[in-house]
């Protein structure tokens, strides 16, 4: 059964008025009680000590894998590009030592022209 069929619009107002004038007041009732009871607590001068943090353990860390090992075609490939390199950075090194507008002497002559030739 619902409150419209046994009340009209203003019975209902009243009546949800009642239900919240109620739930405040027990509410309030709740409230005056705890803070009663939290004033008659004794309050203690010295602050307590803080908790100890408990120590979780950890476990140890892992050890690292070993590295892995190089075959021996792994290592004659790695020997080459090593070579390499080195070739490159030897050759980069000597013609930036080597200005573009100077003439060897000793290049021209062996090809057998003075100019180069383009």
């Amino acid at each position: 059964m619902r409150i419209n069929e046994i009340a009209n619009a203003q019975e209902q107002l009243e009546l949800l008025r009642l239900i919240i004038d109620n739930t405040w007041s027990a509410v309030k009732q709740q409230a005056d009680i705890q803070s009663r009871q939290l004033a008659t607590k004794p309050r203690t001068t010295k602050p307590k000590a803080p908790k100890q943090a408990i120590r979780i353990p950890t476990p140890p860390k892992p050890k690292p894998l070993p590295k892995p090992t190089l075959t021996p075609q792994q290592q004659a490939k790695h020997q080459q590009l090593q070579q390499n390199q080195l070739v490159n950075q030897l050759h980069t090194a000597i013609t930036k030592s080597q200005s573009p507008n100077s003439i060897n002497p000793k290049r021209d002559t062996e090809m057998g022209s003075a100019t180069p030739k383009f």
